[in-house]
């Protein structure tokens, strides 16, 4: 708390109060640790035993609590990559990053996953008086083993199914297979 007080005459005490609190010094460093109101007193005396007292009332908010959960009954994998988060803050205004750039201010948002792999959630929330709060947690979208075999294709210098063959996500996981090219009946 400073003391911001102007005198022609010099000031020879100053005494806060504050709870049970009292101290003799010009500025009053004091950390409050709960929420509410509370009344801060201010003495003062100047060289010739003038003395004046002031009270204001400092207005304590309540520090904002950041958590949230998602939903992830199933794995999230890359097929079904939709995640519905749940905010369980405290009141005010919130910010979600979901880890991919993307970002929403919505209370519960449902996000869509483009990519596998691990992603930090991110929810910060700061309330009315500019206190913010900001709580992040891992989340895993899984890629599959997602095989395309195509059913014809265009060798025709295009870049376009120029090419005949398996190909999909997490291919690498593919240890072997067996591939055959069989006419309409069968041979």
């Amino acid at each position: 708390i400073m003391n911001t007080s102007i005198s022609d005459n010099e000031i020879v005490s100053c005494n806060w109060s504050l709870l049970d609190l009292n101290q003799s010094t010009e500025n009053f460093p004091y950390t409050f640790n709960q929420s509410g109101e509370f009344a801060v007193t201010l003495s003062m005396m100047d060289e010739f035993g003038c003395s004046s007292s002031t009270t204001k009332m400092v207005n304590v908010s309540e520090l904002p609590k950041a958590n949230f959960y998602f939903d992830s009954e199933d794995d999230i994998t890359i097929l079904e990559p939709t995640v519905d988060f749940y905010n369980l803050s405290s009141e005010g205004q919130m910010l979600w990053n979901f880890g991919d750039d993307e970002f929403s201010t919505e209370i519960n948002p449902t996000h869509f996953y483009n990519d596998a792999g691990w992603h930090e959630i991110t929810l910060s929330i700061e309330n009315e008086s500019g206190c913010v709060d900001t709580i992040s947690k891992e989340l895993l979208v899984q890629s599959t083993l997602v095989l395309f075999l195509p059913s014809a294709f265009t060798p025709d210098g295009d870049n376009i199914n120029d090419t005949f063959g398996p190909s999909g996500f997490s291919m690498d996981r593919l240890s072997s297979f067996q591939f055959q090219v069989l006419n309409k009946w069968g041979q």
